[in-house]
């Protein structure tokens, strides 16, 4: 008698497991009122952190480290901080404005103006004299501030 495991018969094989990786939980410490995903409208990626850790003088990048969320303060300007109010802000440093990081003391911008955009329930973040928009560059790349290009849904975001 053959034995039914290799005559080609017997019970189908265990689906393969998934690979997905399970969804990042929220690092203590984070989260509060106006906390969540800053996403690009292009492509519904988030901004997350190029290190894993709210780290100031850090790039930002689109994907990396998303778990630590943004909150959006408003006041005079709008303003993210990575996990809560006490980390670092996004912010552009003076020297090198296009490239947007985690604020590391002074020398920085750390104002943003949002403006509506043309996508339902999506704004702009504009750097504070209003003329060059945070830009989406694609996956796992730093972003930039660069000009403002109507209808760009790479420059269009929905913030917490």
């Amino acid at each position: 008698a053959s034995d039914a495991s290799s005559a080609g018969g017997g019970t189908k094989p265990n689906p393969p497991a998934s690979t997905a990786p399970p969804p990042p939980t929220i690092p203590q410490g984070c989260g509060g009122d106006r906390w969540g995903a800053i996403t690009s409208v292009a492509d519904g990626a988030g901004i997350g952190l190029v290190a894993d850790g709210p780290n100031a003088g850090k790039e930002v990048v689109m994907g990396g480290h998303t778990q630590y969320g943004w909150v959006h303060s408003v006041s005079t300007w709008d303003t993210f901080n990575p996990c809560s109010l006490s980390g670092p802000a996004l912010a552009q440093p003076y020297g090198k404005p296009e490239r947007p990081e985690l604020a590391a003391g002074f020398g920085y911008s750390t104002n943003w103006r949002l403006v509506e955009a043309p996508t339902s329930g999506a704004v702009y973040i504009k750097d504070y004299q209003g003329q060059n928009c945070l830009t989406n560059n694609g996956a796992g790349k730093a972003l930039s501030v660069v000009s403002c290009t109507p209808g760009n849904k790479y420059q269009q975001w929905r913030i917490p």
